[in-house]
């Protein structure tokens, strides 16, 4: 965005703002022109100067307007420059000695100003460098301020968006009146946003409870804004690759602990979810017969599980024909119990635990 007009009949310069925020302060009044030669304002000047405004976060050199996430820190800079183009809406030259002074400001989203002005703003000028006679002696066509650095907040987050405004003002154009004093001041701001994406999230299910010699599987379901990148860890080392399933063959009671699913957003943001494997080998550790009343009893179960009893007469049964006769839960000890009519006339039964 360009500010341009005259004082006093006299085209001033051109200046390219890009900003985030603005508080007005107090300066002088007026201070003598003594940087620039009176005729360097009536000269074209032909070079441009860059202004930059943007937002960073770290991975992508300006995110203003666009996305970030919401681990993302963001960096904010901001500069003033003077940019004189070759002429004006008129078509008249552009020309102009620049300005000085002036305080910038950081506008936060919450409302917190940051002054952001460099400590030697007030001694620098801002326009066409040369001299003694085309230009201005010590001047710079771009004057950065301070960078500020800005972690975002919950409140932030919740709101999916943050607003910053730099805020430019009194700077004193060194374009002198009658008197040969220059009085003319301006001032300028300029907002950009960000988008803020929903935190990353994700659940590990199911749980498992499995018997030596079983299998295992676990399986992660990320939320937010992919692609995503997916590690997990687990007991003794355990470590695979970019995969949202993956399953433990031959369970041994070395792999019972917990799973962890580490998810990484688009942005770098991460976040985790776990799950736990259950080594069980619950057993039958005591056998009665009452009458007609079969009273079996064991433990070595997962606390408040459940678990299948299931029989048959034949104890070289396929596991899938073996008929289930009765399911309950482990106590909260991993102790069970069972009662069953019992045929005495039967040559043979024989029971086993099923785990879900």
């Amino acid at each position: 965005m360009y500010f341009q007009g005259k004082v006093n009949g006299t085209l001033i310069p051109k200046i390219l703002l890009l900003v985030l925020g603005l508080l007005p302060v107090t300066r002088a009044s007026a201070q003598p022109c003594l940087k620039c030669p009176p005729n360097a304002q009536g000269v074209a000047i032909g070079a441009s100067g860059p202004s930059v405004f943007a937002i960073q976060n770290g991975q992508t050199n300006n995110v203003s307007g666009s996305t970030v996430g919401a681990c993302n820190q963001l960096n904010l800079f901001a500069t003033v420059a003077y940019s004189p183009n070759g002429a004006d809406a008129e078509g008249n030259p552009e020309v102009g000695a620049g300005f000085t002074g002036g305080t910038g400001y950081i506008i936060l989203p919450d409302g917190t100003a940051v002054d952001v002005t460099p400590a030697d703003m007030a001694t620098t000028l801002v326009g066409p460098p040369g001299g003694p006679t085309s230009g201005c002696l010590g001047a710079v066509l771009v004057k950065p301020m301070n960078n500020l650095t800005y972690t975002l907040t919950a409140a932030d987050i919740a709101a999916g968006g943050a607003l910053f405004t730099f805020e430019y003002t009194n700077g004193v154009f060194l374009l002198p009146d009658g008197d040969g004093v220059c009085r003319s001041k301006f001032s300028f701001s300029l907002q950009q946003t960000v988008a803020i994406a929903p935190p990353a999230t994700c659940t590990v299910t199911p749980a498992n409870q499995v018997c030596p010699g079983g299998s295992a599987c676990f399986t992660v379901t990320p939320t937010g804004t992919g692609p995503f990148t997916i590690n997990w860890t687990g007991p003794n080392g355990f470590t695979a690759g970019n995969t949202n399933t993956i399953c433990i063959n031959n369970v041994q009671a070395a792999n019972a602990g917990f799973y962890v699913a580490h998810v990484v957003d688009q942005f770098g943001c991460t976040t985790m979810g776990q799950t736990t494997l259950v080594v069980v080998s619950p057993r039958f550790t005591n056998l009665m017969l009452a009458d007609s009343l079969l009273i079996l009893s064991g433990g070595g179960g997962v606390s408040n599980g459940t678990y299948t009893v299931i029989s048959t007469t034949n104890v070289a049964t396929p596991l899938p024909l073996w008929v289930p006769i009765f399911t309950n839960n482990f106590d909260a000890n991993g102790q069970f119990n069972f009662t069953n009519p019992f045929d005495p006339s039967a040559s043979q039964r024989y029971y086993r635990l099923l785990l879900p």
